[in-house]
């Protein structure tokens, strides 16, 4: 028979345990809604990621918090985090190509907010840094803890690359058409650029071709630009970028032909476009819309009469496929 001194310890173990049960049951219920992700824009497998890299981020924090992600239709999003009777809501800037990393950044800015991890023990407290993201509204020391709103302004990717990372390097391939003179004509181009927002410098090189070639001789253009492009802050992902440099006009005419002079084949050449590169991942597009100047006159003579003639200003309209180097 077990002695009455002995069930007393056994039961108090036994209530023990099942209360560890459902607090972890609790724990792993509550585990499931500290998370919720409101982006239509995205696809699951970012939604997945972005799910994923926010619950290791609220691993440094209390079981009790939540957040809640709502991406906007304005580039930006809303990140709500809670623990208890203390909340921090802001605004994170977000681009297409970085939106997942823009949105982390708010959140960890939110966590810091809400809650500053604990020191470790035996260690010196850190110093208190002030934010170049946020402003905070801290409650007056005489009232119970309320909600705090803040807004960060975390940097959006404008143009072709975060302003706040390193310098970008790309290179671009694009089909295009220029409006000659004369006549339509159709190209190929290959870029290269490197530098940091809101500045980009790099080399461009075209073959242009008529798309209707005279049945006597063929025409080929070709070119080597140096190109700047611009994309300041204010423009919304909108560069501007500048070319110049020379052009050569290659004419092969037949052998039977007897008389034929040409201009010089040399010449300057200057560009202006507008483009708007669409990003996913490191790889995007890139529709361009600008205008090309050819000077001075270039052509080709055959029996005194002119066949063929480029100068003046041709717009043009290319589409690239562009690949960022990071």
């Amino acid at each position: 028979m077990r002695h009455p001194s002995l069930a007393r310890p056994a039961c108090a173990l036994r209530a023990l345990s099942l209360a560890g049960g459902l607090s972890l049951a609790s724990a792993a219920a509550a585990s499931d809604t500290l998370v919720q992700v409101d982006c239509r824009a995205l696809g699951r497998e970012r939604i997945a990621e972005l799910e994923s890299r926010t619950r290791a981020a609220l691993l440094l924090t209390d079981v009790g918090t939540g957040v809640r992600i709502t991406c906007g239709d304005d580039d930006d999003a809303l990140i709500e985090a809670h623990a208890g009777r203390n909340s921090v809501s802001l605004r994170a800037r977000t681009a297409p190509a970085t939106l997942v990393d823009d949105v982390l950044a708010g959140v960890d800015q939110a966590l810091r907010e809400l809650r500053p991890p604990r020191p470790l023990r035996g260690a010196a407290p850190p110093a208190p840094a002030s934010s170049p993201v946020s402003r905070e509204v801290a409650a007056p020391a005489n009232l119970p803890p309320v909600s705090r709103r803040s807004e960060a302004l975390v940097e959006p990717a404008i143009g072709l690359h975060p302003r706040s990372e390193r310098p970008l390097v790309a290179v671009a391939v694009a089909a295009g058409l220029e409006a000659w003179t004369d006549r339509p004509a159709g190209g190929l181009a290959v870029s290269a650029l490197r530098g940091r927002a809101p500045f980009w410098l790099g080399l461009s090189g075209a073959v242009f071709r008529p798309l209707h070639q005279d049945p006597r001789f063929g025409i080929t253009e070709l070119s080597l630009s140096a190109t700047l492009t611009l994309a300041p802050a204010f423009a919304r992902g909108i560069g501007l970028t500048l070319e110049a440099g020379p052009s050569w006009l290659w004419t092969v005419p037949e052998p039977a032909l007897v008389e034929r002079s040409h201009r010089p084949s040399a010449a300057f050449t200057g560009s202006a476009g507008l483009s708007w590169p669409i990003w996913r991942g490191r790889t995007g597009v890139m529709p361009t819309l600008g205008v090309r100047w050819f000077a001075p006159e270039r052509g080709v003579r055959l029996d005194d009469i002119e066949r063929f003639s480029l100068h003046g200003l041709a717009p043009r309209i290319a589409l690239a496929w562009v690949q960022r180097i990071d």
